[in-house]
């Protein structure tokens, strides 16, 4: 399901709060490059529950693998990527966001090498 993007968690985060300095999410400890947030509305659009793995399928090309670890406020489908060590650019401001994966069978792009 196509939704909006952001990103949160970085030192310049203008809506930064307490919980989420300390990385606390706010069904899991945050997690560089594995935490994500989720809107209400997002979470119930997609079945998504508190732990699950959701694929961030990139406009750009290419797919992030994040856990449901935290809650994002306002109304819209929205996900919000947890990303401490600064902000990501170009990642686009939406994503194609579906539900499954786990760590251990992340999504491969396949790179062709030829020597």
């Amino acid at each position: 399901m196509r939704m909006k993007l952001t990103q949160y968690g970085y030192a310049s985060d203008p809506y930064m709060d307490s919980y989420t300095r300390k990385g606390q999410g706010s069904s899991h400890k945050l997690e560089r490059g594995i935490s994500c947030a989720l809107t209400d509305s997002a979470k119930h659009a997609l079945g998504a529950h508190p732990g699950d793995w959701i694929q961030v399928h990139l406009v750009g090309g290419g797919v992030q693998l994040r856990r449901f670890d935290d809650r994002a406020p306002e109304a819209d489908n929205r996900c919000d990527l947890y990303n401490v060590d600064g902000y990501q650019t170009g990642l686009g401001d939406h994503a194609e966001i579906t539900l499954g994966g786990s760590p251990h069978t992340t999504p491969t792009v396949s790179k062709s090498h030829h020597h």
